[in-house]
């Protein structure tokens, strides 16, 4: 920084001939150019501008100075102008870390349809249920991240996207057999398949003001979703599954709710990601387009 305000210094005054215009031009005091000019020449151990009452001329050193200058700031000057567009085009490289059940059954229409209004831009979409510790941008590289739940990690912004809604269901065969719970305590007596990350032991209820806790009990338990639902599918009890990943299974049959007028908390979606005044572009198009997207079809 030092040596591109002397190089600043050292034109203004070569192309003005004058300490005080190129002050003026610097907006700051004809003393510190003078200091400027001096710090460079005794640093490169020789003198490039003679200067007298009525001039200023370059030396030889100087104008061989002058001319490396004059490359160095218009080079710096291109290379700022071109970073600085970085963050106001839409385009540049995205890189995704998102929840592997979520991932996998949403993020590829979704981004393909991104894609399409946004051909710009290059993504790479990482499904993974890995701490948001691999977020830093120094060591996963990720611009983004798209996690449900209450986020753990610090230092991060947080927008929400969506809502996903916890529902509990089971296939037609099962409840034939084993009855339709029509109470949550009614679950005591079923066996319940246990999502190892969202109330792995109890599942808790809503209806109004009345409030309902279930300690649940099962011979199965999963981390995925997708697991989760197609065991429930196989007539291997009541599943406490996400809305997002039942759109199908519902609407044929092959699953029912259970205890419909019953709710269970819902888990916020979110996009997490550096917090910056500067954000850049690509970024925030991708979280807005999320955003509208599903808040709509979730």
């Amino acid at each position: 920084m030092r040596s591109l305000e002397e190089m600043e210094a050292l034109r203004h005054v070569l192309s003005r001939q004058s300490f005080v215009l190129a002050a003026r031009e610097l907006k700051t005091s004809p003393a510190s150019i003078t200091r400027r000019i001096a710090s460079l020449e005794e640093r490169l151990g020789v003198k490039l501008v003679n200067r007298n009452t009525r001039r200023v001329n370059a030396t030889e050193a100087g104008k061989r100075y002058l001319a490396l200058a004059q490359r160095v700031i218009d080079d710096v000057s291109r290379e700022e102008l071109l970073i600085s567009r970085m963050g106001q085009e839409t385009d540049g490289h995205l890189k995704v870390l998102v929840s592997k059940s979520f991932g996998n059954l949403h993020m590829g229409s979704a981004v393909g349809e991104f894609m399409l209004r946004y051909p710009g831009i290059e993504a790479s979409v990482i499904v993974s249920d890995a701490t948001l510790s691999s977020l830093d941008p120094i060591d996963g590289g990720f611009d983004l991240a798209i996690r449900l739940g209450e986020p753990k990690a610090s230092g991060l912004f947080a927008r929400s996207l969506g809502e996903a809604r916890w529902i509990v269901c089971a296939s037609p065969s099962y409840l034939t057999l084993a009855g339709t719970p029509l109470l949550p305590g009614d679950l005591n007596a079923h066996r319940c398949i246990r999502h190892e990350m969202y109330m792995p032991k109890s599942w808790d209820f809503s209806r109004g003001a009345e409030k309902a806790s279930v300690q649940i009990k099962g011979q199965v338990s999963t981390n995925s979703v997708i697991i989760a639902r197609d065991l429930a599918m196989a007539g291997q009890g009541v599943a406490l599954i996400p809305t997002y990943c039942l759109k199908d299974e519902l609407a044929s049959g092959s699953l029912q709710q259970v205890l419909p007028e019953w709710r269970l908390p819902s888990q916020t979606i979110r996009a997490l990601y550096p917090h910056s005044r500067l954000q850049a572009r690509k970024v925030k198009v991708f979280v807005d387009f999320m955003q509208k997207r599903f808040r709509t079809s979730l």
